[in-house]
């Protein structure tokens, strides 16, 4: 699928992958700023596990980022949302930390590791099963509490044919944890995802 993004000199930016948002640093090596995005929501039809538990509606989000480069290999990065959810309570908080090294002539490995934080209402809407849910679809009554959702680890190979075009790949690790694990409607609780870009700027 296309990924698009811009960014104005003045700070905005907009995309598919980042929303909307301005960033008030003018330092490449710190980033801060507010934007929107948009929570996808969760399909009721998505898995049978998922049968009787009703969807949940995509949602715009309201975010703060906080990114850090102390050099030209560390990236720290924070990302905080809020208003996703049955109810637009929902709020998550990201913070991950991502090595970077040129390994040959054109030729870069980036290597990170992340972390997700969210609230009850978020965990609620995404884990939880209510006492109505439970009768629609046999699931336990479950209230899960707010707390880390998940931990992430992930490599990314890329190659800069041209000063303008570059290809990468990428495989990333993600398990659930906490309350999210042991959800009843959570069949699968760790996946491995692969992926396969290029990208062009101008």
């Amino acid at each position: 699928m296309p990924a698009l993004e811009y960014r104005w000199a003045n700070g905005w930016f907009a995309g598919t992958n980042r929303g909307v948002g301005y960033n008030f640093s003018k330092q490449p090596s710190l980033q801060y700023g507010l934007g929107l995005g948009l929570d996808f929501g969760r399909k009721a039809s998505a898995t049978g596990a998922l049968a009787g538990m009703g969807s949940v509606d995509a949602r715009v989000n309201y975010g703060a980022f906080l990114n850090y480069a102390p050099d030209r290999h560390w990236r720290l990065s924070s990302l905080l949302r809020y208003g996703s959810g049955d109810k637009g309570q929902g709020a998550t908080a990201n913070f991950g930390a991502n090595y970077s090294l040129d390994i040959a002539p054109q030729w870069r490995l980036d290597g990170g590791v992340s972390t997700t934080w969210a609230n009850a209402p978020y965990m609620q809407s995404y884990f939880g099963v209510s006492a109505t849910q439970s009768q629609q679809s046999g699931h336990a009554v479950y209230s899960p509490s707010a707390g880390l959702r998940d931990v992430s680890s992930g490599l990314n190979l890329s190659y800069q044919a041209t000063p303008k075009m570059s290809v990468s790949a990428g495989l990333r690790a993600t398990a659930l944890i906490g309350d999210a694990r042991n959800s009843p409607i959570v069949t699968s609780p760790q996946s491995v995802s692969g992926s396969l870009s290029v990208g062009y700027a101008f």
